[in-house]
């Protein structure tokens, strides 16, 4: 009797025990898809006559403060566009019942804990067309990927705004970091309309920052500088179109990361800024096709929205 109930309880135990481990693991990391989309509830800010948007490298979470300070950041924006975000099911759980937000997240690899990381865009707009564009090179020793997630918001004051949440390749030659951006510009040159291109670009020397702006300025993207701008390393950008620009600043009094998060505030209203004709009179010698290397493009064709959305 005491043996039965002994291995009763073991296997309760046991079944306890890969239950938690389950729970601590990511539904991508036992999947060939690279993207997830969740969400429990999304509610607007009502009454709200502008867009906020923050991009942030969150530093995998390792902060204990990094929660608490996402919570109070995303009380006043409406988009938010995380690098380095994590995905497990206990925080799906936690980010789907704490944040009345659309979810998607982006996988770039996953650890050796089988929980992901990658990029994760948030939006009080429901995130459709979800897909993941993952670079053709890699980082050194690592060799994992770096990723950016695509997402479409309908925003009834503006229409259809198209959002790209990039990570950077960091530590690889310029020409791995060029061919990505290339392969990102050459998406975006086939969306129509307002566009929202930011993340952690990792443009740590000036040859990464002129390409990127280039290919930004060819696809009709002004690049936004932060008014209270003070930073040694200019990593963390925001590119846009088609969106009235009320403000731009960098977030200094959040410190759960290595990087500061920078917010951008538009009018929540349609606008022609950015648009052909302005564009023709801004870069005369420019165009798409001048500014953005045509070859490589083979992982854009292999593009395609994952089944779970």
């Amino acid at each position: 009797m005491k043996n039965t109930v002994l291995k009763s309880s073991l296997v309760v135990l046991l079944s306890f025990t890969a239950l938690v481990a389950q729970a601590n693991t990511s539904v991508l990391c036992n999947s060939s898809h690279n993207q997830h989309s969740f969400a429990n509830q999304i509610q607007s800010r009502e009454h709200s006559q502008e867009l906020s948007v923050i991009t942030w490298n969150a530093h995998k979470l390792a902060d204990n403060q990094f929660l608490p300070d996402l919570a109070t950041l995303s009380t006043d924006s409406d988009i938010i566009l995380i690098q380095e975000a994590m995905h497990s099911n206990d925080l799906q759980n936690y980010f789907a019942s704490q944040f009345d937000l659309s979810f998607s997240f982006h996988k770039s690899f996953c650890n050796k804990e089988n929980q992901a990381t990658g990029v994760m865009t948030a939006s009080r707009y429901l995130l459709q067309s979800n897909l993941t564009l993952v670079s053709t090179d890699t980082e050194p020793f690592t060799f994992t990927p770096k990723v950016s997630g695509y997402s479409a918001v309908q925003i009834p004051e503006i229409g259809v705004v198209h959002i790209i949440n990039t990570h950077g390749l960091n530590f690889n030659t310029g020409s791995k970091f060029k061919r990505q951006m290339t392969e990102i510009s050459k998406f975006i040159a086939q969306l129509e309309g307002p566009v929202i291109w930011a993340g952690d670009f990792n443009t740590w020397n000036s040859d990464r920052q002129a390409h990127l702006d280039k290919n930004a300025a060819a696809l009709g993207l002004h690049h936004l500088k932060p008014t209270n701008e003070k930073r040694n390393l200019k990593l963390d950008h925001i590119y846009v179109r088609g969106l009235e620009l009320q403000s731009v600043e960098l977030l200094r009094h959040i410190k759960s990361s290595d990087h500061l998060p920078l917010k951008a505030v538009f009018k929540k209203a349609p606008s022609n800024l950015f648009e052909s004709e302005q564009l023709a009179e801004q870069f005369p010698e420019e165009t798409i096709e001048d500014a953005i290397d045509t070859t490589d493009m083979n992982r854009l064709s292999d593009l395609h929205p994952d089944s779970d959305n």
